[in-house]
């Protein structure tokens, strides 16, 4: 469950309209955790207006959350509504669905997931050296950075040789002017050189330019909009392919996998953590499981998953089994997180799902790396 930090929140400008607007209802646009976190922290201010949730999922609305009603976007008005996106991965879809509907950004609408922790990237970064000795001369493409280029940075400032990095949701990133959000990359540069005694500034990745900072684009190489199942690269681009958190999202990630297979050189690696679950239990949903989605066809799930922040149905056998039939060598495999699939669960999937092998299903995280073979 999310906490309320004032390292993700930025709701000054929100707290202020609340003293003086005429809107009837507060609707949080996202129910989910960080949603829940929100209301958690304006429960406790005693925010006067009554609070709901909205949600594009349709196996949500309906229900409630913190005991308070899930609607539909569609049963919004801007002419009584304050609406707050607590989402983060599709805020500018949501932004765009709400100005459809006549909400206005900073008068009716707000968006609150500013802040971003720049002590994340160093976390992803400890995870990729599990299982990478060292990046330095490496040519390197990072798959899926987020509302941040914190990694890119980092493994700059580690030695690697060249740092690309492909996007395919806006996530509110900025590059190569980050001025924005310096405070970012400005903790990020200190915690670097007290870390590391590494200067992100001298002769490094960033560029400050009097009241402007950037990002050298000479050195962090940014795709946007680029897709992994579509990567516009020459073969045998990179040393090194990684990606923290993605694949689960991407509809065909078996193609994913032969793209990056595709773009390693022989001998080079690619590195990932994967997440195969019902993404709708980041809440406190009694209703689902971990693997609730199973009870849906393939093409049921897609169909509800399509127009939602997107993630597949895809198990952990399958991501093992794509990756392996696209011609890696497996080096390494870590379980992270699993449950124990009682018959109850088990029953209820969907019969496609019934000749799959029940421990490994269970697999809720894992972790792997695995080599593309000299030829």
């Amino acid at each position: 469950m999310y906490q309320f930090s004032d390292k993700i929140f930025d709701i000054a400008a929100l707290l202020s309209c609340l003293q003086d607007t005429d809107s009837k209802r507060l609707v949080l646009f996202g129910a989910a955790g960080y949603g829940e976190a929100l209301f958690d922290e304006l429960t406790r201010r005693m925010i006067p207006l009554p609070i709901v949730f909205a949600d594009n999922d349709p196996t949500k609305q309906g229900r409630l959350l913190r005991d308070r009603p899930i609607i539909s976007p569609k049963d919004t008005d801007p002419s009584t509504d304050l609406v707050v996106i607590t989402t983060i991965s599709a805020g500018d879809q949501v932004s765009a669905q709400l100005e459809s509907l006549g909400f206005t950004r900073d008068m009716n609408y707000f968006e609150v997931m500013q802040k971003l922790d720049y002590s994340h990237a160093f976390d992803v970064i400890d995870f990729y050296q599990g299982y990478v000795r060292a990046f330095g001369g490496l040519d390197i493409l990072h798959v899926g950075p987020g509302g941040h280029l914190g990694v890119e940075i980092l493994l700059s400032v580690l030695g690697a040789r060249s740092v690309y990095s492909v996007e395919y949701h806006s996530f509110r990133l900025q590059y190569p002017d980050v001025t924005e959000v310096e405070r970012f990359y400005t903790g990020l540069a200190e915690t670097a050189k007290k870390k590391w005694q590494h200067d992100i500034y001298q002769n490094g990745p960033l560029i400050q330019n009097g009241k402007t900072l950037n990002i050298r684009k000479d050195m962090i190489h940014l795709l946007y909009p680029c897709s992994v199942t579509a990567l516009p690269f020459a073969e045998f681009s990179f040393d090194l392919v990684l990606h923290h958190a993605v694949f689960e999202h991407v509809p065909d990630p078996e193609k994913g996998y032969g793209e990056i297979f595709r773009v390693l050189r022989p001998g080079g690696k690619t590195v990932g953590l994967v997440d195969p679950q019902d993404h709708r239990t980041f809440s406190s949903f009694k209703e689902y499981h971990p693997l609730k989605f199973l009870e849906h066809s393939r093409q049921e799930w897609y169909e509800l998953a399509r127009d939602i922040n997107f993630h597949n149905q895809v198990t952990t056998p399958e991501h093992r089994q794509m990756a392996l039939s696209q011609g890696f060598r497996l080096d390494k495999w870590d379980v992270l997180v699993k449950m124990d699939v009682s018959e109850e669960i088990w029953q209820s999937f969907h019969p496609q799902f019934s000749d799959f092998d029940r421990d490994e299903i269970g697999i809720l995280r894992f972790a792997f790396s695995a080599t593309r073979p000299v030829q």
